[in-house]
Formats: structure tokens, sequence, C-alpha cells
């Protein structure tokens, strides 16, 4: 019974719910947990109910459905009641019309008979569908089957027929309609059968036709496959061939990379090397600098100490001649005396009686005469004395002057040798910088050398992976087509499109062909940069012998330098020790201020030969440094020799590499154009393949893998294609790269020259200023050789080290290219009236030397060049007038 919603229980009952709304219905319970309604799935219930009906006990009812399931369940009972009254009915006709076969009509009741036949057939049919459909139903279709017979067994009966006869001919008047309309279906339906009978046989005599063209077709394909089959066993031998040649350049390829690691590595040695070698030039250069200004305070020292030592000889000699003209005038009163003495004598001989009374007195006198006598002759004593020390100092100066001499001579041949062997040691330092930079040049060309040839061997090992790769494919393509040589029907659009991408394939063979002409010509180019840098390697070998030579030399000069600097530390020291004991000597004799005089003297004398000691010393020291220098400078020029002899050896080998390199890459060309043509060659056996199994019924899916495969090896050949390309672009960019860096290194080894230019005429600036120095110290000797308090006359002559610092940075400026602030600077350095500066700044606006050092942007002044020439030329520089007459023509 349908009752509402509200009215329903909820003490754990399972009903039917029903939704008036959307006509579904569901069966569930309510649950007071969860205050909702649980379907029996144990989900809530997705409907909103608002009827509902108790749930009997009945099979088909106890099922979980939907309101679907249901509408369904409903529909399938009503067809299944429907066809079984058919069913029935018919059987009933079936026999009622063998029993009254006497007032039906035959042909009528054969036709009603074969209708009915073939309607409780297709009835019969679709209710086995119906159950099939629906297996929970069979108990319902059963009771409903099992009443249909129960209803047909009784009208069979004999008693009952003449009963139901009526109805069962109303029933046969109703059905004859449908049974006229069955017969003609059923004539239609043999007409069908015929005419499908006759497609039949044809398409059976078609399809026996088809399976002997089929046979054929298979045999012929057979043989071709057996063809294919040994070209390919012929393919895969050249590429087993190719994969052994990969393999061994494979091997050749890492030792090449080996051999330009070491490369790269002596190159890394070489440029560290060359940056020793610019630190010890400019270490140098500061030495240099240094022991200029060292010598400059010296000679300004020795000059003070010799206008001091002028000084108090002056003062000696002064008190020399007091101490005479006392002596002097001491003899003159002896000599008074003793005449009075002889006076006295003859005046007591004349008067003997009066010198009796005047004993007394006389003998006073006497006794005075006698201590005067005494004391003139301590005096004389003493001046004899006076004298001697005298004699002995003027012997002590004129030793000390020819030590001086001697010393001023040796230090000026030990600053003579100095400079020379500063001179030497810039020469060799350029000669090695030269040498570096030829080094630097051929390194970088090897190593672009090699370079390409990695980035060659690393195109050749694609190429070979790619052939690989394509052995790979073509042996999966031999076996495909080998298991599935049957089925290829569908091929004609994909063969014209394997076509096409075959004929791209061919092209971009043909550009990688034209890509290994190029890598040739690269190689070829390359073995000549290799050849040229033999050449360099051999110019710089014999650089390095005359290098050896060179360095040997000043190692012996060096020595000969040193040896007279130890012979002149022997001589300062006696000379020394001479002064040490003529000063222990004075210290015990002299008394007198005179004494003191000379003692200090003496000892301004010492201190001199002190400073003059520490000197030397410091001289030998550097003669000492300059020594150890020259050796390390040889050990340095011997290992340039050996990384030359190296770099050569290094350089035979990668020629001899890049010889064998290019031999296998011709090889590999040779291969790859078998390759090529055998891919073509594979290409048209496919394309014939193609076009005979296209006339085949058979299956295509097998045809479709192996052109997919064949598309994807096409595909693969195509990314390796690119690939190589895009490693050609790499290395073309890589190459000018390269040669964009050496034009820069080349450059740069420009710029160095003319920086080491601009720092030789620094340092020839700087021994200019040197001689000057050298000057000053003669000139002090030969003050104290004169003992005279004048000052040096060469004095304005001194160079001043404020316009040597102006020309060297003007000179930086110059290598710089920045001629404009070279100007300024050198301006202010003329200011200071330096003939040098007047020179170099003529050369900035001289057209002819603005040309020879390739300078652009910067005019020349020739008015204001032939000006500063002048000056140069009256200041005592006579290329000066050169450059006028030059300038003039």
């Amino acid at each position: 019974m349908r009752q509402t919603i509200e009215s329903a229980p909820r003490n754990q009952e399972t009903i039917i719910l029903e939704d008036d709304a959307s006509g579904t219905f569901d069966v569930a319970r309510w649950s007071i947990e969860a205050g909702e309604w649980i379907s029996e799935n144990g989900e809530p219930s997705k409907i909103k109910p608002t009827h509902w009906s108790p749930l009997l006990h009945n099979p088909y009812l106890q099922r979980p459905a939907t309101s679907s399931h249901a509408g369904r369940a409903r529909r399938r009972f009503a067809a299944s009641s429907i066809t079984t009254a058919l069913v029935a009915a018919a059987l009933t006709g079936l026999y009622f019309r063998a029993e009254v076969a006497t007032w039906v009509m035959r042909d009528a009741g054969q036709q009603e008979t074969l209708a009915v036949g073939a309607i409780g057939k297709q009835l019969a049919e679709q209710e086995t569908r119906l159950v099939s459909q629906d297996p929970p139903k069979t108990d319902l279709f059963g009771q409903i089957d099992h009443g249909a017979q129960t209803r047909t067994q009784k009208a069979l009966r004999p008693e009952i027929l003449a009963t139901e006869a009526p109805e069962t001919r109303s029933a046969i008047e109703q059905m004859r309609s449908p049974a006229a309309n069955s017969a003609q279906s059923l004539e239609q339906e043999r007409e069908k059968t015929t005419a499908l009978a006759l497609e039949v046989a044809t398409a059976q005599h078609d399809r026996a036709a088809s399976m002997e063209q089929q046979r054929q077709a298979l045999q012929e394909e057979r043989a071709r496959g057996a063809v294919l089959a040994s070209e390919l066993a012929a393919a895969r031998r050249e590429i087993e061939a190719n994969a052994a040649l990969l393999t061994k350049a494979r091997d050749d390829a890492a030792q090449f990379k080996r051999a330009a690691e070491r490369a790269t590595a002596e190159l890394q040695k070489e440029r560290g090397s060359a940056e020793l070698l610019s630190h010890e030039l400019t270490m140098a250069r500061q030495a240099k600098a240094a022991l200029l200004t060292k010598q400059r305070d010296d000679a300004a020292q020795f000059k003070q100490t010799a206008e001091t030592a002028a000084a108090e000889l002056q003062k000696e000699r002064d008190g020399a001649a007091t101490l005479s003209r006392e002596l002097a005038a001491a003899r003159r009163e002896i000599e008074e005396n003793a005449a009075l003495l002889t006076k006295v004598r003859d005046d007591a001989t004349q008067f003997k009686k009066t010198a009796e009374t005047a004993t007394s007195d006389l003998q006073k006198e006497r006794d005075g005469a006698a201590t005067l006598s005494r004391e003139l002759a301590a005096a004389r004593r003493e001046i004899e004395e006076n004298a001697a020390l005298l004699t002995k100092v003027r012997d002590d100066a004129t030793q000390f002057k020819k030590t001086a001499e001697t010393a001023t001579s040796d230090l000026q041949k030990e600053r003579d040798g100095a400079a020379t062997l500063s001179h030497e040691l810039a020469a060799v330092r350029r000669e090695i910088e030269e040498n570096a930079a030829q080094l630097t040049k051929a390194r970088d060309d090897a190593a672009q050398l090699k370079k390409t040839a990695e980035t060659a061997a690393a195109e050749l090992q694609k190429e070979r992976d790619g052939a690989a790769t394509l052995s790979r494919e073509l042996a999966v393509a031999r076996r495909d087509i080998e298991q599935n040589a049957a089925l290829l029907a569908k091929v004609r659009d994909d063969a014209t499109q394997f076509k096409k991408t075959a004929e791209a394939a061919t092209s971009d063979l043909q550009n990688e062909r034209d890509g290994a002409a190029t890598l040739s010509h690269e190689l070829a180019a390359a073995r000549r940069e290799i050849e040229a840098n033999a050449a360099l390697l051999t110019k710089a070998r014999e650089d390095a012998a005359q290098f050896r030579k060179t360095a040997e030399t000043a190692a012996a000069d060096l020595q000969k330098e040193r040896d007279g600097a130890e012979s002149l530390s022997r001589e300062l020291a006696a000379a020394r020790r001479e002064i040490e004991a003529l000063l222990a000597k004075q210290t015990a004799e002299r008394t007198t201020e005179e004494q003191q005089k000379a003692r200090d003297g003496a000892e301004v004398l010492s201190r001199e030969l002190a400073m003059a000691h520490r000197e030397i010393e410091a001289n030998a020291a550097l003669l000492d440094k300059a020594r150890d220098d020259s050796t390390k400078f040889r050990q340095t020029a011997e290992t340039a020799t050996a990384e030359l002899q190296e770099e050569r050896d290094g350089a035979k080998v990668l020629s001899h590499e890049l010889a064998m390199a290019r031999r296998e890459i011709e090889a590999n060309a040779a291969l790859l154009t078998k390759a090529r043509d055998d891919a073509a060659q594979f290409k048209r056996t496919a394309e014939g393949t193609t076009a005979e199994l296209q006339k085949k019924n058979g299956s295509a899916e097998s045809l479709s893998r192996e052109l997919a495969a064949a598309r994807r090896e096409i595909e693969a050949n195509a990314t390796l294609l690119t690939k190589a390309r895009d490693d050609a672009v790499k290395f073309r960019q890589t190459a000018e790269r390269t040669t964009a860096e050496l034009e820069q290194e080349r450059d740069k080894n420009k710029v160095l020259s003319r920086k080491l230019t601009i720092a030789q005429r620094a340092i020839e600036a700087h021994a200019a200023v040197a001689p000057a120095a050298n000057s000053r110290i003669t000139q002090a000797t030969q003050t104290v050789e004169a003992a005279a308090p004048a000052q040096p006359a060469a004095a304005g002559a001194q160079g001043n080290p404020e316009a040597a610092r102006l020309m060297a940075r003007a000179s930086a400026l110059v290598a710089q290219g920045n001629i404009g602030a070279a100007r300024i600077v050198l301006e202010r350095a003329v200011e200071t009236g330096s003939a040098q500066a007047s020179f170099m700044l003529a050369e900035t606006y001289d057209p002819a030397i603005l040309s020879t050092w390739g300078t652009f942007g910067t005019r020349g002044e020739a008015a204001k060049a032939r000006e500063h020439y002048a000056k140069a030329f009256a200041g005592g520089i006579e290329e000066a007038k050169n450059r006028l007459n030059a300038l003039s023509q």
C-alpha cells in the first residue's frame, strides 16, 4: 500500500521509497545514527522520497535496484507476457489447423503454419534473448511459460476442442493477415537468399582467383625478401666494419684528447713562465730605479763629506801655518837670546871684575838662561814631532787621495758594468719576451688546431654513431620485412611520404658530404699552420741558443765584476785598517787643538771610508743578486729551450695525428659514400617491393610498423644530420672565436712590444741620470784631492728625476695610443728644462713618427715638431737635427 513519507516506519525496517517529482524509487531503511535514509549498499539515499510502500517478500522485489532498473523490469515483464501469449496462440492455432483441415484450405493452412512457425521461432528467439539479457527474471518467465503450457495441453484435449473452436477460429481470422504478410516476407527472403547464394558463389570464385594471385605474389615476395636479406647481410657486414673503424677512431680521438690536454697544460705552464718573466722585468725596473735613487743619495752625501773633509783640511793647514809662524818667532827669539849670551860673555870677559861683584846676579841670570834653554830644547823637540806628524798626515792624505781615486774609478767601472749588465739583461728579457710571445702564438695556433681536430673527431664520431644506429635500424627493418613480408597492403600514401623523406635524407647526406669536403680543406689549412708553427719553433730554438750564449757571456762578465768588487773591497778594508791605525796613533800623541782638529779630520775620513765600504758592499750585494738573476735566467732559458723542444715534438706528433685523422676522415667519407649508395639502392628496392606489395589485399599492420620504423630511422638520421650541422656551425664559431682571440693576443704582443720599447727609453733616461751622479762623485774626489772648498762645476748638469718620471709616464701613454695625454705630460717635462722631453714632445707632433706608430685620429703639426726639435738640438740631442732636415724636405 502506498503512503506518504511522513508515515514511514523509522525502526530499521527496509521499505520502498518513491519520488513523484522524478519518478524514481529506492529500497532503503532509516538510520537513527545518521539521521537519514540509508540504501542497501550502505550509502545515503540519493532521492528525495515523497511516498513509501512496504517491501514484499518476493525474490524479484528483493533485488536492490534503482528506478530505471524497475522500469526496465516492468517493460521486460510486459514484453515477456505478450510473447508468451502469442506463442500459446500460435501453438493453439497450429494444433487446431491439424484437426480441422477439412474445412480450412490446405494451402492457406500451410502458409499459416509456416508463418506461425516462423513467427513462433522469432518470438522464441526474442524470448530467449530477453531471458538472457535479464537472468534474474527466469523464475517469473518460467511461471508464465508453465501457465502457457498448461493452457496448450487443455486446448489439445478433444473434449475441449469443440468448446474452444469458435475462439480458435476467431484467433485464426485475426492471425491470417499477419500470416499472409509473413508469407510475402518469406518469399522476399527466399529471393534475397538466392541472390546472396549467387553472390557467395561469385565471391568464392573471386576469392580462389585472388588466393592464386596472392600465392604467386607471395612466392615473388619471398624471392625478393631473400635477395633483400642477402643485401642486408652485406650491409650489416659493412656496418660492422664501420663500427670497427669507429672504435678505432674513438681510441685515436681519446689519445688525441689526452695529447691536447697535455699541450694545454704546457701552454698554461708557458703562460706562467711569461708572467714570471714579466714580474722579473718589473722587479728589475724597480731595482734599477732604487739603485739610481741610492746612487744619487750616496753622491750627495759623498759630496757633503768631501766638502767637510776639504774644510777640515783647510783648517789643518791653517793650524800648521800658525804653528810654523810661532816656531819661526821662537827661533828668532832663541837667536836673539844667543846673541845676547855672546855679548854677555864678551862683557863678562871685559868686565871680569865687575862680574865678580855681580856674581850672584849673574848666577841667577845663568839659571834663567839654562831654564830658557831647556824650554827651547823642549820646544824644538815638540816642533820636530809636529813636523813629523804633519809629514805623516800629508803622506796619509796623499795615500787616501790615491785610494779615493782608485775607489772612485772602481766605483765608476762598477757602475758602468752594472749599467752594461742592466742593458744586456734588458735585451735578454726582451728576447725572452719575444720568444715567449712566439711560443704563446705557436701554442695558441697548436691549441686552435687541436680544437679543430677535436671538433672534426667529434663530428666523425657522431657520423659513426649515426651509421651504427642506421645499421641497427636496418637490422630491425630486415627482421620486420622477413616476418611480415606477406602483410603489406595500405602503403600507397606511406610509400609516397617515404619517398619524399628519402629524397630529403639524400639531400642531407649530400650536404654532409659537402661538410666533409669542407672539413678536409680546413684540416689541410690546419696542417699548413702546423708547418708554419714548426718553422717558428725552429727559429725560436735558434734564438734560444743565441740567448744561451749571451747569458753565458753575461755570466762571465758578472764573474769579472764580482772579482773586481772583491778586490776593491779588500783594498778598502786595508785602507780602513791604515786609517784606524793612524787614528789610534793620533789619539795617543795629539794633545793640542791642532791635533784635535787633525783627529776630527781623520774621523771624517773614516766615516767617508765606512760609507764607501757600505756602498761597495751594496754594490757587491747587487752583483750577487745580478749573478743569481743571471743563474735563474740561464735556468729559465734552458727550461724554455726544453719546452720549445717539447713543443716541436708535440707539433710533430700533432701533425702526424692530423695526417692520420685526415686519412681516417677520407676513409670514412668513402664509407659514408658507399653507405649512401647502399641506402639509395635499399630505397629503390623498398620502393619496388612496396609497389609490388600494393597489389595484395592482406593485413597492413606489419607494413605500417615497418614504415614507422623506417620513418623513425629517417627522423633519427635527420636528427643526426641536424646535430652535425649544428656542430659544424659551432666549429666555425669556435674557429672564428679562436682566430679573434689569436688576433687579440697578437695585438697585446704588439702593445707589449711598444711598452717594452718605451720602458727601454725610460731606462736609458735613467741611465743618463746615473753618469751625472758618477760625475758628481768624480768631482767630489777631485775636490778632496785639491782640498779646496769649491763647489762642483757641473752641478747644473745634474739630471732631473721629475723629468725622468714624467717622460716614463708619457712613454706609457704613447704605448697605450693616448697621444693627447702624452703631449700634456711631456709639456710639463719640458718646463723642467729637459732636452730629451723636448725631443719626445716633437715626436708626438711629427707626422712621420705618428704614421710609424700607427696612430689614428691624431693629426701631426710639422711647425710645432720643428720648434721642439730645435729646442732638443739646442739641448745637445744630435738626432733632432736629422729630424729637422727630414721635416724640411
